[in-house]
């Protein structure tokens, strides 16, 4: 903007204008309507683009819009930040800055509060910044971002105030986002950290007491104290020694007393001519060297007549196998006469077990990579390990074809894969993956075809229809519900068409942008008068803006196909 010195006959007078004067016959200025026009759209402009509505019983709208427009979230940076109170004159260093004149210095640290905020730096008194100079200016939480300092370079700061302040009279505190917090970079055994998630102090220590460790014993206590208790390399008791005796089924590495010993294999043996049964105990070293014993097996007949409500298995004739740290298992015979392992009747032909027909075994085997021996097995409830790839805990039926060297494995859910069905086969020396078949299970669900997650699940035609494009869609217009400068979010799971219809009024040029996902996506850049329509797909998730560079571009018609 500048005078009309083009403009032929205007009459400016030293490039500016003048009024007449009468006594010396120098003729006025004239005010060319164009030039007087575009100062009034300019003028206007920006009244509008601070979202005020010209009026012309209001001359402080300009005032107000400049304010408004300066009253930014983020200040221009400034050279340093103070670490103390400091007196707001002269040219001084701070945080190991010598300061110009001119620099842009936050001060935060004073005594009285509300001189804080954003200075320029002077050989004289210093001024606040002009746009820090007024309360319109300090919006809470605005932030500042420091260049320079040995403690704060780098750092950004934030107006911890929560209500619009007036400068000059209210405190202002502000507050460290991020930034150098004076801990020295290294590895620490303890730290301090403050709201932000910051390191602010850092230590190393060495004493229960620098741990803020009260109720435990330091070396010296400890050391004490065990002296005074017996060695236990070699205990050697004289007399008769006594000890608490342990409660009947104790199993923990506490002495055992004689009571204790008694209490415990009372019963458990039973020594004599009770019995017909004559067990074959393991010897004490590998092999297939096996000798008698003299122990005998407790068998049903000892307890009571073979009534199936008074006698259980729990107390069954029963040879107990345990082979420590690997497995362990119990065959037993119940009233009927028939044979159980684990508590599940076992089949009266070893052939049909073999090949896998008649009834199933309820095993305790949670691998699944160890199931290779033919037949029909019931797998533990949890734990299992080698399921195929998105299935749940839960029993299973597992069955079995083959042997060592080879062997096929199919797999079904019977509890929380009901219904799902998986095979795979041992070559001899490993497993093929899961072969998953098809269930009506399998179907990809809404939130499988949005997160693109699943990768053994098929497409329905219902769900392709959930998220296709043009698939229950129609034109909408959305004009009332949209504007300029917000980026409007796609909510819906398919990808919709946005086109808006966009027009410059007059007196200026179009210059409009489409925002796809924060990204420029279609731009129009037109003289004053022109219009034009830019569009483009927002997939799901994503995000559709207008943004406009000439303040009076105008908004037609939104339209979106969702």
């Amino acid at each position: 903007m500048d005078y009309p010195k083009r403009i032929p006959n205007v009459g400016l007078v030293g490039g500016k204008f003048v009024d007449e004067n009468v006594s010396t016959g120098l003729p006025g200025s004239l005010i060319p309507s164009a030039w007087g026009n575009a100062v009034t759209d300019e003028l206007l402009a920006v009244i509008k683009a601070a979202g005020l509505t010209p009026s012309e019983d209001d001359n402080a709208q300009l005032l107000q819009a400049i304010q408004g427009l300066a009253a930014s979230d983020v200040k221009r940076a400034v050279r340093v930040a103070t670490t103390g109170p400091i007196a707001l004159s002269g040219l001084q260093t701070i945080d190991g800055v010598a300061l110009a004149a001119g620099d842009r210095v936050l001060v935060k640290d004073q005594a009285n509060a509300s001189q804080n905020w954003i200075y320029n730096a002077a050989a004289g008194a210093w001024v606040r910044a002009l746009d820090a100079n007024d309360s319109a200016e300090c919006t809470p939480g605005h932030l500042i971002i420091v260049q320079a300092g040995t403690a704060y370079a780098g750092s950004m700061w934030q107006l911890s105030n929560t209500a619009p302040p007036q400068v000059g009279t209210t405190a202002l505190t502000f507050a460290q986002l991020f930034g150098n917090t004076g801990v020295v970079a290294g590895s620490y055994r303890q730290v301090t950290v403050d709201a932000l998630g910051r390191v602010t102090v850092g230590s190393n220590p060495t004493t229960l007491g620098d741990y803020g460790i009260t109720d435990a014993y330091n070396r010296q206590q400890v050391d004490t104290a065990l002296a005074q208790k017996a060695p236990l390399a070699s205990p050697a008791f004289t007399g008769v020694p006594t000890a608490v005796t342990a409660t009947k089924g104790t199993k923990t590495t506490q002495l055992a007393t004689t009571e204790f010993v008694q209490n415990e294999v009372v019963s458990r043996l039973v020594v004599g001519a009770v019995s017909r049964q004559q067990p074959v105990l393991a010897s004490p070293v590998n092999g297939s060297d096996y000798s008698a014993g003299a122990t005998l097996i407790r068998e049903a007949g000892e307890i009571g007549a073979s009534n199936p409500v008074e006698v259980r298995d729990d107390y069954a004739p029963a040879i107990g196998f345990s082979w420590q740290g690997k497995a362990s298992g119990k065959l037993s015979m119940d009233y009927t006469g028939a044979l159980k392992w684990n508590g599940s009747p076992l089949l009266s032909s070893a052939a049909l077990m073999a090949y896998g027909i008649g009834g199933q075994a309820t095993s305790t085997e949670t691998d699944l990579n160890k199931y290779k021996t033919g037949g029909k097995f019931i797998t533990p409830a949890s734990g299992l390990a080698g399921l195929p790839q998105g299935w749940a805990q839960g029993r299973h039926v597992i069955d079995v074809s083959g042997g060592d060297a080879y062997c096929e494995q199919t797999l079904n859910g019977i509890g929380a894969n009901n219904g799902r069905k998986a095979w795979r086969v041992w070559d001899g020396s490993a497993w093929s993956g899961w072969f998953d078949a098809f269930s009506y299970q399998l179907e990809a669900t809404l939130t499988d075809m949005v997160n693109k997650s699943s990768y053994n699940t098929y497409v329905s035609p219902r769900r392709f229809a959930d998220v296709a494009f043009g698939m229950n869609q129609s034109p909408q217009d959305m004009t009332a519900n949209r504007n300029w400068g917000v980026n409007y979010p796609n909510t819906t799971n398919k990808t919709i068409w946005v086109s808006v219809h966009v027009r410059d009024p007059g007196g200026g040029n179009l210059s409009a942008s489409l925002h796809i996902n924060g990204s420029p996506w279609a731009k129009a850049f037109m003289t004053g008068g022109s219009e034009t329509t830019l569009e483009g797909p927002v997939p799901p998730g994503g995000t559709a803006g207008m943004f406009r560079e000439d303040g009076n571009d105008l908004i037609m018609k939104w339209s979106e196909y969702r």
